[in-house]
Protein backbone atom coordinates (compact mmCIF):
# COMPACT_ATOMS: atom_id res chain seq x y z
CA UNK A 1 0.00 0.00 0.00
CA UNK A 2 1.31 3.34 -1.14
CA UNK A 3 1.98 5.98 1.78
CA UNK A 4 -0.50 8.34 0.48
CA UNK A 5 -3.38 5.30 0.82
CA UNK A 6 -2.18 4.55 4.28
CA UNK A 7 -2.66 8.06 5.47
CA UNK A 8 -6.12 8.31 4.32
CA UNK A 9 -6.86 5.24 5.99
CA UNK A 10 -5.40 6.18 9.39
CA UNK A 11 -7.30 9.50 8.72
CA UNK A 12 -10.89 7.92 7.87
CA UNK A 13 -10.27 5.13 11.23
CA UNK A 14 -9.78 8.26 13.40
CA UNK A 15 -12.57 10.32 12.46
CA UNK A 16 -14.25 7.06 12.69
CA UNK A 17 -13.45 6.51 16.39
CA UNK A 18 -14.10 9.95 17.29
CA UNK A 19 -17.46 9.82 15.82
CA UNK A 20 -18.29 6.78 17.81
CA UNK A 21 -17.02 7.97 21.30
CA UNK A 22 -19.41 11.12 19.87
CA UNK A 23 -22.14 9.03 19.48
CA UNK A 24 -21.78 7.29 22.55
CA UNK A 25 -21.50 10.21 25.05
CA UNK A 26 -24.30 11.85 23.32
CA UNK A 27 -26.86 9.07 23.70
CA UNK A 28 -25.81 8.89 27.62
CA UNK A 29 -26.14 12.66 28.27
CA UNK A 30 -30.16 11.72 26.04
CA UNK A 31 -30.36 8.53 28.42
CA UNK A 32 -30.01 10.63 31.41
CA UNK A 33 -32.23 13.16 30.52
CA UNK A 34 -35.01 10.53 29.85
CA UNK A 35 -34.42 8.78 33.08
CA UNK A 36 -36.59 9.03 35.78
CA UNK A 37 -36.11 10.56 38.90
CA UNK A 38 -34.09 8.97 41.55
CA UNK A 39 -35.57 10.23 45.03
CA UNK A 40 -33.66 9.27 48.10
CA UNK A 41 -35.97 8.34 51.18
CA UNK A 42 -35.86 10.98 53.83
CA UNK A 43 -33.03 10.94 56.59
CA UNK A 44 -33.61 8.39 59.19
CA UNK A 45 -34.39 10.00 62.52
CA UNK A 46 -32.97 9.16 65.77
CA UNK A 47 -36.44 9.09 66.93
CA UNK A 48 -37.50 6.53 65.41
CA UNK A 49 -37.79 3.11 66.43
CA UNK A 50 -36.84 -0.37 64.42
CA UNK A 51 -39.15 -1.39 61.91
CA UNK A 52 -40.53 2.22 61.42
CA UNK A 53 -41.64 3.92 58.57
CA UNK A 54 -38.77 6.50 58.06
CA UNK A 55 -41.17 8.71 56.21
CA UNK A 56 -43.93 8.96 58.15
CA UNK A 57 -44.27 11.04 61.80
CA UNK A 58 -44.22 8.82 64.43
CA UNK A 59 -46.57 10.71 67.88
CA UNK A 60 -46.29 9.27 70.98
CA UNK A 61 -49.28 8.19 72.74
CA UNK A 62 -49.99 10.40 75.62
CA UNK A 63 -49.93 9.35 79.22
CA UNK A 64 -52.56 9.62 81.44
CA UNK A 65 -53.08 12.13 83.56
CA UNK A 66 -52.29 10.73 87.30
CA UNK A 67 -55.10 10.77 89.55
CA UNK A 68 -54.11 12.82 93.54
CA UNK A 69 -55.94 13.70 96.28
CA UNK A 70 -54.37 16.94 94.98
CA UNK A 71 -55.82 17.06 91.81
CA UNK A 72 -59.15 14.68 91.68
CA UNK A 73 -61.48 18.11 92.33
CA UNK A 74 -60.03 19.95 89.25
CA UNK A 75 -60.58 16.95 87.22
CA UNK A 76 -64.18 16.26 88.04
CA UNK A 77 -64.91 20.06 87.94
CA UNK A 78 -63.49 18.96 84.24
CA UNK A 79 -66.20 16.40 82.92
CA UNK A 80 -69.54 17.68 81.75
CA UNK A 81 -72.59 15.77 81.49
CA UNK A 82 -74.08 15.14 78.29
CA UNK A 83 -76.51 17.71 77.63
CA UNK A 84 -79.37 14.97 76.62
CA UNK A 85 -79.36 11.23 77.92
CA UNK A 86 -81.36 9.20 79.33
CA UNK A 87 -80.14 6.83 82.54
CA UNK A 88 -81.45 4.22 84.69
CA UNK A 89 -80.43 3.45 88.66
CA UNK A 90 -80.87 1.07 91.20
CA UNK A 91 -80.82 2.70 94.38
CA UNK A 92 -80.60 -0.04 97.46
CA UNK A 93 -80.56 0.92 101.33
CA UNK A 94 -80.28 -1.47 104.24
CA UNK A 95 -81.30 -1.32 107.52
CA UNK A 96 -80.63 -4.04 110.26
CA UNK A 97 -83.16 -5.99 109.53
CA UNK A 98 -84.81 -4.94 106.30
CA UNK A 99 -84.16 -2.66 103.11
CA UNK A 100 -85.45 -1.28 100.15
CA UNK A 101 -85.02 -0.93 96.56
CA UNK A 102 -86.22 1.63 94.32
CA UNK A 103 -85.63 2.18 90.29
CA UNK A 104 -84.91 5.55 89.41
CA UNK A 105 -84.92 6.68 85.79
CA UNK A 106 -83.92 10.00 84.27
CA UNK A 107 -84.49 11.80 80.93
CA UNK A 108 -82.94 15.14 80.13
CA UNK A 109 -83.27 17.84 77.44
CA UNK A 110 -82.52 21.01 77.00
CA UNK A 111 -82.07 22.60 80.61
CA UNK A 112 -85.15 20.28 82.49
CA UNK A 113 -84.68 16.95 84.13
CA UNK A 114 -87.74 14.26 84.44
CA UNK A 115 -87.42 11.77 87.11
CA UNK A 116 -89.53 8.70 87.31
CA UNK A 117 -88.85 6.42 90.81
CA UNK A 118 -90.39 3.05 90.82
CA UNK A 119 -90.78 0.39 92.77
CA UNK A 120 -88.28 -3.06 92.66
CA UNK A 121 -90.96 -4.86 90.48
CA UNK A 122 -91.26 -1.66 87.97
CA UNK A 123 -94.30 -0.11 89.43
CA UNK A 124 -94.26 3.93 89.04
CA UNK A 125 -94.63 5.93 92.03
CA UNK A 126 -93.29 9.44 91.88
CA UNK A 127 -92.54 11.74 89.23
CA UNK A 128 -90.91 14.93 89.30
CA UNK A 129 -89.92 17.21 86.40
CA UNK A 130 -87.44 20.40 87.24
CA UNK A 131 -86.40 22.77 84.81
CA UNK A 132 -84.00 24.44 87.28
CA UNK A 133 -85.75 26.88 88.77
CA UNK A 134 -89.27 25.30 89.22
CA UNK A 135 -90.28 21.57 90.26
CA UNK A 136 -93.34 19.63 89.15
CA UNK A 137 -94.45 16.93 91.52
CA UNK A 138 -96.97 14.68 91.42
CA UNK A 139 -97.49 10.84 92.40
CA UNK A 140 -98.25 7.97 89.87
CA UNK A 141 -102.39 8.25 88.64
CA UNK A 142 -102.48 11.66 90.17
CA UNK A 143 -104.00 14.05 88.01
CA UNK A 144 -103.02 17.04 89.87
CA UNK A 145 -99.44 17.50 90.45
CA UNK A 146 -97.41 20.18 92.91
CA UNK A 147 -95.42 23.27 91.80
CA UNK A 148 -93.17 25.08 93.93
CA UNK A 149 -89.66 26.23 93.65
CA UNK A 150 -86.31 23.88 93.24
CA UNK A 151 -84.58 26.27 95.80
CA UNK A 152 -81.50 24.21 97.23
CA UNK A 153 -83.49 20.90 96.70
CA UNK A 154 -81.30 19.79 93.13
CA UNK A 155 -82.66 17.40 90.53
CA UNK A 156 -79.80 14.78 91.71
CA UNK A 157 -81.72 15.28 95.31
CA UNK A 158 -84.57 14.11 93.80
CA UNK A 159 -83.47 11.18 92.05
CA UNK A 160 -82.02 9.96 95.41
CA UNK A 161 -78.69 10.44 94.14
CA UNK A 162 -75.41 12.50 95.38
CA UNK A 163 -74.28 15.18 93.22
CA UNK A 164 -70.42 14.18 92.73
CA UNK A 165 -69.32 17.77 91.84
CA UNK A 166 -69.77 17.92 95.64
CA UNK A 167 -67.52 15.70 96.84
CA UNK A 168 -65.28 17.29 99.48
CA UNK A 169 -68.16 19.07 100.62
CA UNK A 170 -69.97 18.36 104.25
CA UNK A 171 -66.44 17.56 106.33
CA UNK A 172 -65.72 15.23 103.76
CA UNK A 173 -62.10 14.15 103.28
CA UNK A 174 -60.52 12.50 100.28
CA UNK A 175 -58.37 9.40 101.07
CA UNK A 176 -58.29 7.62 98.08
CA UNK A 177 -58.68 8.70 94.13
CA UNK A 178 -57.76 7.35 91.05
CA UNK A 179 -58.73 5.15 87.27
CA UNK A 180 -60.65 2.18 88.56
CA UNK A 181 -63.22 0.47 86.18
CA UNK A 182 -66.27 -0.91 86.91
CA UNK A 183 -68.27 -3.45 85.20
CA UNK A 184 -66.01 -2.67 81.95
CA UNK A 185 -66.90 0.88 82.62
CA UNK A 186 -63.90 3.74 82.60
CA UNK A 187 -64.07 5.34 85.92
CA UNK A 188 -62.87 7.88 88.37
CA UNK A 189 -62.88 6.43 91.43
CA UNK A 190 -62.74 8.23 94.52
CA UNK A 191 -63.36 7.80 98.27
CA UNK A 192 -64.38 10.17 100.81
CA UNK A 193 -64.68 9.78 104.47
CA UNK A 194 -65.84 11.63 108.12
CA UNK A 195 -64.10 10.26 110.79
CA UNK A 196 -66.19 12.25 113.44
CA UNK A 197 -69.98 10.21 111.79
CA UNK A 198 -67.94 7.44 110.86
CA UNK A 199 -69.56 7.96 107.04
CA UNK A 200 -67.51 6.56 103.92
CA UNK A 201 -68.21 7.04 100.41
CA UNK A 202 -67.27 5.72 98.02
CA UNK A 203 -68.03 7.04 93.92
CA UNK A 204 -67.36 5.74 90.73
CA UNK A 205 -67.93 8.51 88.03
CA UNK A 206 -67.94 7.57 83.97
CA UNK A 207 -65.12 8.67 81.48
CA UNK A 208 -67.38 8.00 78.71
CA UNK A 209 -70.29 10.05 79.94
CA UNK A 210 -69.31 12.23 82.38
CA UNK A 211 -72.07 11.10 84.60
CA UNK A 212 -72.37 9.44 87.94
CA UNK A 213 -72.14 5.61 87.33
CA UNK A 214 -71.99 3.71 91.06
CA UNK A 215 -72.24 5.49 94.72
CA UNK A 216 -71.87 3.78 98.09
CA UNK A 217 -72.42 4.48 101.96
CA UNK A 218 -70.52 2.91 104.17
CA UNK A 219 -71.41 3.32 108.36
CA UNK A 220 -68.92 2.21 110.62
CA UNK A 221 -67.71 -0.24 108.12
CA UNK A 222 -71.44 -1.27 107.07
CA UNK A 223 -73.28 -0.81 103.70
CA UNK A 224 -76.10 0.74 104.14
CA UNK A 225 -77.03 2.76 100.60
CA UNK A 226 -75.81 1.27 96.99
CA UNK A 227 -76.58 3.09 93.82
CA UNK A 228 -75.58 1.66 90.55
CA UNK A 229 -76.58 2.85 86.73
CA UNK A 230 -78.38 -0.05 85.06
CA UNK A 231 -78.21 1.82 81.95
CA UNK A 232 -77.28 4.98 79.78
CA UNK A 233 -78.24 6.28 76.54
CA UNK A 234 -77.20 9.62 75.34
CA UNK A 235 -79.49 9.55 71.94
CA UNK A 236 -82.12 11.59 71.31
CA UNK A 237 -84.61 12.21 74.42
CA UNK A 238 -88.33 12.26 73.14
CA UNK A 239 -90.23 15.23 74.23
CA UNK A 240 -93.26 13.98 75.42
CA UNK A 241 -91.19 12.57 78.27
CA UNK A 242 -91.55 16.20 79.86
CA UNK A 243 -95.83 16.11 79.64
CA UNK A 244 -97.54 17.26 83.11
CA UNK A 245 -100.59 14.81 84.08
CA UNK A 246 -102.94 17.71 82.61
CA UNK A 247 -101.38 17.24 78.94
CA UNK A 248 -99.35 20.33 79.26
CA UNK A 249 -95.86 20.54 78.50
CA UNK A 250 -93.24 22.17 80.83
CA UNK A 251 -91.74 23.51 77.53
CA UNK A 252 -94.51 25.82 76.83
CA UNK A 253 -95.42 26.64 80.86
CA UNK A 254 -94.12 30.44 81.19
Amino acid sequence: MSRGRMTITLMLAAVTIIAAVFISVFSARTADINAPEIVLPPEVSDNLSPGSNPGSEVTPAPEPVEITTENVLDLIAALERPVQYSAGYRVERFWENSGQTLLIDIWVLDGCQRIRICAEDGQPLEHYITNGDTTYLWNEGMAQYYKGATGEFSSDDNAQLPTYESIAEKGMEIIRCGYEPLESTPCMFVETANEKLGITEKWWVSLDTGLLFAAQTWENGVLILDRTCREVLTGVVDRTRFLLPDGNSVFDIN
